[in-house]
């Protein structure tokens, strides 16, 4: 095939999937102890093996509560939440972001969660890490349509940004990550003795 010499020939990734990273210790640190609390209050669940999660506890919706901590936090994700979108290109005086649902969670030595996403009951989702021991296991991204991807068999000569299928975020105390509702993860293999999160969901509509 004839081409121009004087035009460049380069492959690249025509399609990007937005997610945003920050920390806040101070904020990991003040929510702790709360956060401890709410966990002791809660049932044991089939559906949350070596573990415990205020996901399936009536009254216990983070953003509901009017404990200082857990509303600080509200304030804050929902600034995150502003950046993010605006990163994204978004008009956000066009936009109203309503603070959903969040729940806290406590990952024991072998738990794990499997993929899923949040998708379709809101648009934007994130995880807080409130405390992680060394070895907690990373919160693991999947590109979409990596189950159905027609290259997986592939033999990869260089991993990079155009054909990887997943990105580990690591579990670290403060750290913070917004990503879309409908992108697909997981935690799997636990190994450390105590991983506690706060994951939550934001619905945005246009004003």
């Amino acid at each position: 095939m004839a081409t121009d010499s004087k035009s460049e020939i380069k492959t690249k990734s025509i399609f990007a999937t937005p997610a945003r990273f920050n920390e806040n210790k101070d904020l990991a640190t003040r929510l702790l102890n709360p956060c401890k609390e709410l966990l002791a209050k809660c049932e044991d669940h089939n559906s949350y093996p070596n573990g415990k999660t205020s996901f399936f506890e009536e009254g216990k919706n983070i953003f509901k509560l009017e404990q200082q901590e857990f509303i600080d936090f509200r304030d804050w994700v929902g600034k995150e939440c502003l950046s993010y979108l605006y990163e994204c290109g978004v008009d956000i005086n066009q936009i109203k972001i309503i603070a959903s649902n969040a729940w806290v969670s406590e990952m024991y030595e072998g738990g794990s969660h499997p993929h899923h996403t949040h998708h379709p009951y809101c648009q934007v989702s994130g995880n807080f890490y409130v405390h992680a021991d060394e070895d907690s296991s990373p919160l693991t991204f999947y590109k979409p349509g990596v189950f159905g991807d027609i290259w997986q068999t592939m033999p990869i000569r260089q991993k990079n940004i155009l054909n990887i299928d997943k990105v580990n975020c690591p579990a670290r105390t403060g750290l913070n990550a917004i990503w879309r509702s409908d992108l697909i993860h997981s935690v799997f293999h636990n190994k450390s003795k105590s991983r506690i999160a706060i994951s939550y969901n934001l619905v945005v509509t246009n004003v």
